[in-house]
């Protein structure tokens, strides 16, 4: 299992213990996203009544050791780190590799004041700790790896704006079948260009819609 942040400038910090290490047993905000509930108390009922349940943004928290053979190594991996943290280039990514190599990210912005290095060292460290608070507005997991499917042949035409996951496609050309395999509803665009020869129906398995263009 690795962590690491990549930069819209292209640069990588790698946690690996070299020039940057994640105290482990400090890391919050991972598991579970965050969930907003939206309840009501209706008069004379015990408890309340759950209306919506919302997915909020991520918060995640991070302690750092910034690591250098001596002060002015400390000086460049720690400025390395602030430029790629910086919000005014973009949003960072933040990448997960699990036990089984299967890579996930967050894009993230830093919180307000971080990363906080108010913890100063002495003259002659090899350690600079800091702690870094990652805001991820978008607190699903994605996938690293991109799939792309051909639908009636014409997959200029159907455009999807997510990773629909695994799928299945059918063998001839008159449709396929995609399955979000993932454990968030997904809503989904589906924009089709151009003139259309024949009709094209899109059938939702779950809420038995269908819609024909």
């Amino acid at each position: 299992m690795s962590y690491r942040l990549e930069s819209p400038s292209g640069d990588i910090i790698y946690f690996d213990n070299v020039s940057y290490a994640i105290l482990r047993d400090t890391l919050a905000g991972l598991a579970a996203y965050p969930v907003d509930y939206a309840t009501t108390a209706p008069p004379g009922y015990i408890g309340e009544v759950i209306n919506t349940a919302t997915i909020t943004p991520r918060t995640i928290l991070l302690s750092v050791l910034i690591l250098g053979a001596g002060r002015a190594e400390l000086e460049r991996n720690r400025l390395r780190l602030v430029n790629a943290l910086s919000p005014i280039n973009g949003q960072c990514r933040f990448v997960w590799t699990a036990e089984d190599g299967q890579g996930y990210y967050l894009d993230v912005t830093p919180a307000d004041g971080s990363p906080d290095f108010s913890v100063g060292t002495a003259p002659n460290a090899t350690e600079w700790p800091c702690k870094i608070d990652l805001i991820a507005h978008d607190p699903c997991w994605h996938s690293i790896t991109q799939m792309s499917i051909e639908i009636i042949g014409r997959h200029d035409r159907f455009v999807l704006p997510f990773d629909p996951g695994r799928f299945i496609v059918a063998d001839d050309a008159r449709g396929a079948d995609i399955t979000n395999t993932g454990t968030v509803s997904t809503p989904v665009t589906i924009t089709l260009h151009g003139a259309l020869g024949s009709p094209i129906s899109i059938s939702n398995d779950t809420t038995g819609e269908t819609i024909t263009v």
